[in-house]
């Protein structure tokens, strides 16, 4: 496998935050009807591609253990290469997401006087800002403990969890076999067995967003992405004889069943079984994108419009969400139509993303290589 990036998974990330943004877009999709807007079912196809990205990233370096050596030398052997991975996590994910965790709330509270910021004070600044900087706003949102006001974190958490554990089970499992069936059997008994009948007993309203932001219940979309790199990257799972056209066809089939399968199945009633299928749709995208055929959307326009959007999906899904509620908050002062304040945040959005990913999330990608080499 090649090192170079793969714009096929770009356009997957376009995607994927595209579909974020739709269902957060009050503005626009009020009067639509509810199976066609339930479309954050983009975080699944999120979370295969991380999978996928970061076992990419971090198989690059990882070593080759002997059958002699147990789990406390390979740990040692591959300190290295664990030093290098986080370095490059850290400087590509933490100066980004702690800046709008931070400086939004901040704004809010100073703000909060005069507008009225819902639930903003000094405390729930505190609660936001702390579940933030320590990996754990999905669990503190899932247990309804804090405001939410950066609601979009939680799938940040989620994936920060995931490269704190990912490289202790590549060491645990020191071969690609094993890892393969250890990711395979832990991900079937979370689709099959623990998500759809762990019981839940706190209140029902939050039925739904303890399941959906509960890691343990989430990691098989994650570990699936893992699985598909291990195939790919031992030349295990290729695809031969797929013409461009039916590609396609799978493409839009699978993108078709990300965005309407939520809508459809829940109907106001939480459907644990469907994330086992949205993991799989998700799976087949980041398949075919994986095989670098343009095989996605290989579209004129549309495959430059995504892959833009792609490189700057992880500001855009940070920004949107919070942009979005400092807007409504002045909506009514500038009484403006819906369609316009939609305009205004699309606006916003993309702006802020374009700035943010110039002036901070590029530079410290830049220096985190700089620092590490």
């Amino acid at each position: 496998m090649t090192n170079k990036k793969i714009m096929e998974i770009e356009r997957l990330r376009g995607v994927a935050v595209l579909m974020v943004l739709f269902v957060h877009a009050d503005f626009f999709n009020q009067k639509l009807p509810f199976w066609v807007k339930q479309t954050w079912s983009g975080v699944d196809l999120f979370f295969v591609i991380s999978g996928y990205i970061v076992s990419f990233s971090l198989f690059k370096y990882l070593p080759t253990y002997s059958s002699d050596e147990n789990i406390f030398m390979r740990f040692k052997k591959t300190i290295p290469t664990l030093k290098e991975f986080y370095k490059r996590r850290i400087y590509r994910i933490f100066p980004l997401s702690f800046f709008w965790a931070i400086v939004p709330l901040t704004l809010a509270y100073a703000l909060n006087a005069n507008i009225g910021f819902p639930g903003i004070s000094r405390y729930t600044v505190m609660q936001e800002i702390f579940s933030v900087l320590t990996f754990q706003y999905n669990f503190a949102a899932a247990n309804n403990l804090i405001p939410g006001f950066l609601g979009n974190y939680w799938s940040l958490s989620v994936e920060e969890q995931f490269y704190f554990l990912l490289p202790i089970l590549l060491i645990w499992f020191p071969t690609d076999q094993k890892r393969i069936k250890f990711f395979l059997i832990v991900s079937a008994i979370t689709a099959f067995f623990v998500r759809p009948f762990i019981p839940y007993t706190g209140a029902p309203e939050y039925e739904d967003v303890w399941i959906r932001f509960t890691s343990y219940l989430r990691f098989d979309s994650i570990f699936m992405g893992v699985c598909l790199f291990i195939l790919k990257h031992n030349s295990k799972l290729e695809i031969n004889n797929l013409k461009k056209p039916m590609a396609h066809l799978w493409t839009l089939l699978f993108i078709g069943i990300l965005w309407l399968l939520p809508g459809i199945l829940i109907h106001g009633a939480f459907n644990r079984s469907i994330y086992t299928v949205l993991t799989i749709a998700s799976l087949g995208l980041v398949l075919l994108a994986s095989e670098d055929k343009d095989y996605v959307l290989d579209i004129p326009i549309v495959k430059t419009v995504l892959e833009y959007v792609g490189t700057r999906s992880f500001a855009l899904y940070v920004i949107n969400f919070i942009s979005l509620k400092f807007l409504k908050e002045f909506q009514t002062s500038l009484n403006y139509s819906d369609f316009t304040m939609g305009l205004i945040w699309l606006a916003l959005t993309f702006i802020l993303a374009e700035l943010s990913f110039r002036f901070i999330e590029t530079p410290f990608i830049k220096l985190g290589r700089k620092t590490i080499s």
